[in-house]
């Protein structure tokens, strides 16, 4: 079973269960498979943020998080920045299967490194319910 192969309701509430556990704060998430959205939740008036983070992701390949932390160092996205249209923060992150890039799963909401942590715990338990 893969995230796509899960069912829709299924998406949403693990990660409502997984953001409502360790927090207490509205939320928006979206999982988009192959150009699709296959699961949204927003408790958000404005979810704007869910669009400029996924931006990081589909243009880099990479999670919205990791871009945050090496543009600190090597300042190669420094573009990303001025552009309001990217969101270069945590809550973005990369899905890929057999090797490509096939969509995303993006959170916001909290700080940056809670969006990426809820997604990280996402994923875990998914890979955990696959095995």
């Amino acid at each position: 079973r893969d995230l796509h192969s899960t069912s829709r309701r299924q998406r949403q509430m693990c990660i409502r269960d997984r953001a409502a556990k360790a927090y207490d704060k509205p939320f928006a998430s979206r999982i988009v498979y192959r150009d699709k959205i296959i699961a949204e939740y927003s408790e958000l008036e404005n979810t704007s943020w869910l669009n400029r983070k996924e931006k990081v992701c589909y243009e880099t390949k990479h999670s919205s998080y990791y871009i945050f932390l090496d543009n600190m160092q090597f300042h190669l996205y420094d573009y990303m920045i001025d552009d309001e249209s990217y969101g270069i923060y945590g809550g973005s992150f990369p899905l890929y299967e057999n090797d490509a890039f096939v969509g995303t799963i993006t959170f916001t909401g909290l700080r940056p490194q809670e969006d990426h942590g809820v997604i990280i715990q996402v994923l875990e338990k998914v890979f955990q319910e696959r095995n």
